[in-house]
């Protein structure tokens, strides 16, 4: 089953970004693989040093780039007519708002890491251009936020916090690298470039193309020079015809590893931001120091092209992508691990020796049955069966404590089955921020292999950042037992 992912970087005040997302939806929808493409919104802020706190109208905006006023009122107008032909009315450009949107593209990066990242994009897109709305304050964009389905108190820490502010600069960093000098900039699969609002017949040509044929990046052109905003403002084409034109330039070239195997060209985790399986990928991944890139998926609401890719319904897949083949999915975490093993570079979390291979793979299946266990556990609806999900993870950790080297599971070495422990003690220890499990009392080894796997590095970044909130909100919300005593602390 083939799968395609289309990354599109824009900024939320750009007319010709809202107009562009737009037109992708539509191409999406003319696409008759549509429903096997995912799309990642990613930001572009055309200029992160406007002032944070103040607003200006379009108008005066545009006065301050030097543009006098009959050439503002033409090239607006069309852009407004445009979207009208799109479908898109209202759309108010002129008689509007601007100022610094790093605050929104925060509320979308930690949107987007909650599986809602086309729906927050969609929802500023018509609040600012459609309600004009505001998109510049923290009440504002808590309220959209909430209009989505997010957690308004959970969005309110996320935009005072600004803890998503390098993951912003980092997604226009990228952008950049691979040749965006401004927005809308669609790429499709990592070996196709839109620059520009392209019209939608236009777009659905450069999906037939990648579907069909995965060649180096190259950019459809002619966009490029006139329906796109940059740092310094907007462009507006002459004619309806001066998109239709499309050439193509060579950005990156194709390249083979030297073992002879296929060259891997990108690596992408589907998940759920609370999956405590696809964990496991990532702490390997970020052991090995290999560069991946993380979609999630709403399991509440699984896309088309989601079920279409996963044989059991279920997280995580691995999508590899490598040089001159289709792209192929790889699911089950333990064989994600295995795969990531053989075919990466960095240190290998395998022992070399083939018993002690074994014997690590049987305990990283044990873990497996543990975090089954601990699902049982959070989900009883009566006391026997919170008991008996209780005394089958101490049960196992009791057989567990022996076995342990420390500080690390096999000794000083970090190793797969230490990958599939942490997501374990992750779970524990958010549980435990509001009541007591018991279940490490009198067990001194895996109490000291949690906290030494805590601590690391790989181990503390393969969550979002609000991890312990949606893990929490995600048991209440189900009416955990377990959590029964403090649920009323939290939401």
């Amino acid at each position: 089953m083939k799968f395609m992912t289309v990354e599109i970087w824009t900024d939320i005040t750009c007319p010709w970004c809202g107009l562009g997302n737009h037109q992708l939806n539509l191409a999406l929808e003319k696409f008759k693989h549509g429903k096997q493409v995912a799309v990642v919104h990613r930001s572009f802020q055309l200029d992160p040093s406007t002032p944070e706190g103040e607003t200006w109208s379009t108008r005066e905006f545009l006065q301050r780039k030097g543009l006098p006023e009959a050439q503002i009122e033409a090239m607006v107008g069309r852009i407004e007519a445009m979207a009208a032909a799109q479908g898109l009315s209202p759309y108010v450009v002129l008689d509007n708002r601007v100022g610094n949107t790093s605050r929104a593209h925060e509320l979308a990066a930690w949107a987007r890491e909650s599986g809602k990242g086309a729906q927050i994009w969609g929802k500023l897109y018509a609040a600012y251009f459609g309600e004009v709305r505001s998109v510049f304050d923290v009440d504002s964009l808590v309220a959209i936020a909430g209009e989505v389905g997010l957690d308004t108190d959970a969005a309110r820490e996320v935009l005072t916090s600004r803890r998503y502010r390098n993951a912003v600069l980092a997604d226009g960093a990228e952008a950049q690298q691979l040749g965006s000098t401004g927005v809308p900039f669609i790429v499709l699969d990592r070996s196709f470039a839109v620059s520009g609002a392209q019209p939608v017949e236009a777009l659905v040509n450069a999906l037939e193309q990648v579907w069909g044929n995965r060649t180096p990046l190259a950019e459809l052109a002619g966009a490029s020079d006139d329906a796109v905003c940059g740092p310094d403002g907007c462009l507006v084409p002459q004619t309806p015809d001066s998109r239709s034109a499309a050439t193509k330039k060579s950005i990156i070239g194709p390249s083979s590893s030297q073992s002879g195997q296929p060259h891997v060209t990108k690596l992408t985790l589907i998940s759920a931001p609370t999956c405590p399986f696809v964990q496991r990928a990532v702490i390997a991944l970020k052991e090995k120091q290999v560069d991946f890139d993380v979609v999630y998926v709403d399991l509440a609401d699984k896309p088309d092209w989601f079920l279409a890719l996963s044989p059991l319904g279920k997280v995580p897949l691995l999508k590899v992508e490598r040089d001159g083949f289709e792209p192929a999915i790889v699911f089950e975490s333990a064989v994600i691990l295995e795969y990531l093993e053989e075919t990466t570079s960095g240190d290998k979390l395998h022992p070399q020796d083939a018993l002690e291979r074994a014997r690590h793979r049987s305990w990283i299946e044990f873990g497996s049955q543990v975090l089954i266990d601990l699902y049982r556990l959070t989900t009883a609806k009566d006391e026997a069966a919170l008991d008996a999900a209780s005394a089958a993870v101490r049960d196992k950790f009791a057989r567990l404590e022996p076995t342990l080297v420390g500080p690390l599971f096999g000794g000083e070495r970090f190793s797969n089955v230490d990958a599939a422990f942490a997501p374990v003690f992750r779970q524990i220890d958010a549980i435990e921020t509001i009541v007591p499990t018991g279940l490490l009392d009198g067990l001194p080894r895996l109490g000291a292999w949690r906290w030494t796997l805590a601590a690391r590095p790989s181990v503390k970044t393969a969550v979002p950042d609000d991890f312990v909130q949606q893990y929490l909100g995600h048991l209440c919300k189900n009416v955990s037992l377990l959590l029964k005593p403090a649920s009323s602390d939290v939401h």
